[in-house]
């Protein structure tokens, strides 16, 4: 049925009714849409998921072989803001089951993209920026690869104090791989958009969850929790570390995550406290910590995560330390 446009570059009043219902299948198909007395004819993919990887290796197909000289279809369950550029890099067409469509082609232009997602892809690993299967993605960016084996990075994982099992490591980087994040090539295991891989880390992450907090006036804060805290997981907040890894003052009043809230015989003082002691049992925030005079900082990650969530000068600063992260991977 043919969409009604109100001009070239508009979102039609309805989306357009193709005679398919679901992706159960997979395979190629002719297309033809109509506007007005203007029609197209596609050839056209269809990917039962909706995933880069997936959406590159139709675009290779339709790239192929004669079908080439015709207009360029790619049909998912959803169009994500990755597949509209690389469909619109390619000078293709694409549209989804949710009536969002990107149509470009000599006759005319289509465009609809506020259709939410009603076909999320069923994963094994849903959220692998957040929580323990975070650790693979973070692990990618503090040590330069590639990896030869899950073992390897599991490996590496151990060796900064959490154990993280190879059937988790394999699930993750599944997913890192259909995002089109990580290349398995060679026997190798290597990252290859450490830049997607940050941002995506920016996006969805999840501060801590924190069981208790306590405030309190100290004369040292430093030395308190070097004489207090030696056998114990701690590690100052990645907003607290952030003087650690560029130029910005130390914070006057320090935070710490710490696994145990132990008898630290000082007065809490909510008013005017200068160390603020924060219980999780959240590993990702001591993975990868920077040991230094005795002291614990939160990993250049950790310090780039928290500041980007907060006000403009902290995001700037968070500039910095993406910047350094990103240059010691190249």
């Amino acid at each position: 049925k043919n969409p009604h446009y109100q001009g070239l570059q508009k979102t039609a009043t309805h989306p357009p009714q193709l005679p398919i219902h679901s992706l159960q299948c997979q395979g190629r198909i002719s297309v033809c849409l109509k506007w007005q007395n203007k029609r197209s004819n596609f050839i056209a993919e269809i990917r039962a998921r909706s995933s880069p990887q997936m959406a590159t290796q139709a675009i290779l197909q339709l790239k192929s072989g004669e079908q080439k000289k015709n207009n360029l279809l790619l049909i998912v369950p959803y169009l994500s803001g990755t597949i509209v550029q690389m469909i619109s890099s390619q000078k293709m067409s694409a549209l989804d089951l949710n009536g969002n469509y990107y149509i470009q082609t000599p006759e005319f232009l289509a465009i609809r993209l506020d259709q939410e997602n009603q076909y999320k892809d069923s994963q094994p690993i849903k959220k692998i920026f957040s929580g323990n299967s975070s650790l693979v993605g973070r692990l990618l960016l503090t040590q330069k690869g590639p990896f030869n084996s899950l073992r390897e990075i599991g490996e590496s994982i151990a060796k900064r104090g959490v154990g993280l099992s190879v059937s988790t490591i394999s699930k993750v980087l599944t997913r890192l791989e259909e995002e089109l994040i990580v290349q398995k090539e060679d026997n190798q295991i290597r990252l290859i958009q450490s830049d997607k891989l940050l941002d995506q880390f920016k996006e969805e992450y999840v501060p801590p969850k924190i069981e208790e907090i306590i405030k309190i006036m100290v004369p040292d804060p430093f030395s308190l929790l070097k004489e207090k805290f030696p056998t114990l997981a701690w590690s100052l907040t990645g907003e607290s570390s952030a003087y650690r890894y560029t130029v910005t003052t130390p914070p006057k009043v320090f935070s710490v995550y710490v696994t145990d809230l132990i008898n630290l015989d000082a007065d809490p003082n909510e008013r005017f406290p200068n160390l603020i002691l924060k219980q999780t049992g959240e590993l990702p925030v001591y993975f990868d910590r920077l040991k230094e005079d005795g002291l614990n900082f939160s990993s250049k990650l950790q310090s780039y995560l928290e500041l980007s969530q907060l006000d403009k000068r902290e995001k700037e600063i968070a500039q910095g330390i993406r910047d350094d992260i990103l240059s010691n991977l190249k």
